[in-house]
């Protein structure tokens, strides 16, 4: 009954809390219009912030939202870079109450945002940030991560304080994420403090996933502010320094479990699976279908209805164990004959561009990629030429060059993808907690489960629907 009596009294203070919201947010924003005009103008883009925390102040007066700050006293005059762990959608809001302090705000891009509040942020000059390929290609108004940095150290150097979440993302797991180096890249350049920031609660008030908000008492915590130049010249040192600043204010429930492990100075590295991720469809197949189509003869002609009938009727794992039973007494070589030409000429075809993009992205930024599929290890040494990433698949059995039809040991999937990374990332120090990984399926779920950063490629709405509920991210590929 009192668990009834409180999710009762849940819903309609949310009710309560959205209605005030919406009609201030609309109110404001007209009278910003009417007051102020466009924000082409820097004294305009001052005002639009000036009239954010008017509204925020209004907003949180009359829903009574309670906040315990600890160190307001503590930040400078000059400009600096507020730097906080990111809880909700709610954080920027909290943190522009207790710092009492127009500034900038670096933002994921507008459009992932409803109308009004994009247009909220463009007013107040907040910096928009691709975080990835997708993102640039997708949304025009972005800028690359590097160009970001330029624009930030601009903002600070003309003497407006930005906001910054080192995470990226919100903490879908209640569980502080590794810091960005942006951060540290900011504030060296610009020669700005860094003042750190512990919100704590905020996420159970505004929970990531549900429209209910449950009103509990806020706490946040300014630090001393830091300056980075004197901690170290090596950014990912300062990261690590400030991750740990942070830490000592969060609840005790966020280290109660960690199932990342975290390498502070270890390196980000991406893992992909292959089939539907990187690839249109299922490789393996075609050339199965291939090598049988090129080689006529009754037997391998029987072989490609039995291998479409088992396609419909058993399920994947089971499927492949049949597929690969098909090449007992093939010889490898003949079965690969022609096959790096192949990929070469049907590149376009077979991959997706912008995954395909995505890869090189990586490397681009010095992260370790690497390809974890069930597909043979002999279909992979190709493809790992072709793209210039090591692969690990699922080892075929060969008596002297030709196929026994048995695998080695267990077919690359479920939880040994995650197995596999987690042993490449001990033999190449790399951390996972700060790392990515990209599949489509339930059996990279254990490998995107293992990962800081992880991604779904057109995956089932069903699945697709549950990993976004854990924080992951959905890429619509054609």
């Amino acid at each position: 009954m009192k668990r009834a009596t409180h999710q009762l009294k849940c819903v309609i203070y949310s009710v309560y809390f959205y209605t005030i919201f919406l009609a201030l947010l609309y109110l404001f924003f007209l009278y910003g219009h009417i007051r102020f005009g466009d924000s082409k103008r820097a004294q305009n883009i001052e005002a639009w912030r000036k009239l954010s925390l008017h509204l925020i102040d209004t907003l949180f007066f009359l829903v009574r939202v309670r906040i315990k700050v600890t160190g307001c006293e503590k930040i400078p005059e000059c400009p600096v870079v507020f730097a906080a762990n990111h809880q909700s959608y709610l954080d920027p809001l909290v943190i522009l109450h207790i710092v009492r302090r127009p500034f900038a705000a670096i933002t994921a891009p507008f459009d992932e945002f409803p109308p009004i509040i994009r247009r909220w942020f463009a007013h107040m000059g907040c910096i928009s940030v691709s975080r990835d390929v997708f993102e640039e290609l997708r949304y025009e108004e972005t800028i690359h991560a590097e160009q970001a940095i330029a624009a930030c150290v601009t903002t600070l150097k003309s003497g407006t304080s930005l906001l910054i979440f080192p995470e990226g993302r919100r903490e879908f797991k209640k569980r502080l994420l590794p810091f960005h180096l942006g951060v540290a890249k900011i504030a060296l350049e610009a020669c700005a403090p860094v003042v750190p920031i512990t919100l704590a609660h905020v996420d159970t008030f505004f929970p990531t996933h549900h429209v209910t908000i449950h009103p509990v008492h806020l706490e946040a915590t300014i630090m001393p502010p830091v300056a980075l130049w004197d901690v170290s010249s090596n950014v990912l040192e300062d990261v690590v320094y400030l991750e740990r600043r942070i830490k000592k204010h969060l609840p005790k429930s966020y280290f109660s479990e960690q199932s990342i492990p975290h390498i502070p100075h270890g390196k980000r590295a991406a893992f992909f699976d292959l089939d539907d991720t990187l690839t249109r469809s299922n490789i393996y197949q075609k050339l199965v279908v291939r090598y049988l189509m090129a080689h006529v003869s009754a037997g391998n002609f029987q072989k490609i209805p039995r291998l479409l009938v088992k396609r419909m009727l058993l399920k994947h794992g089971y499927f492949y164990l049949a597929a690969i039973r098909m090449l007992k007494g093939i010889r490898a070589t003949e079965f690969l004959s022609g096959f790096y030409g192949y990929l070469k000429k049907h590149k376009k075809e077979l991959f997706y561009p912008q995954m395909l993009e995505l890869v090189r992205s990586h490397q681009e930024k010095g992260n370790a990629v690497f390809i974890i599929s069930e597909e043979p290890q002999e279909i992979l040494d190709p493809i790992s030429k072709l793209l210039g990433v090591p692969c690990f698949g699922t080892i075929l059995e060969k008596e002297k060059g030709v196929f026994t039809g048995e695998v080695v040991g267990h077919l690359m999937k479920d939880e040994y993808k995650r197995e596999k990374m987690i042993e490449l990332a001990k033999k190449h120090n790399l951390d996972l907690s700060k790392s990515y990984a990209y599949g489509d399926s339930y059996h990279d779920y254990a490998m995107l489960r293992g990962v800081g950063h992880a991604a779904l490629v057109n995956p089932k709405k069903s699945f697709g629907a549950r990993c976004k509920n854990l924080g992951m991210r959905i890429i619509h590929e054609k």
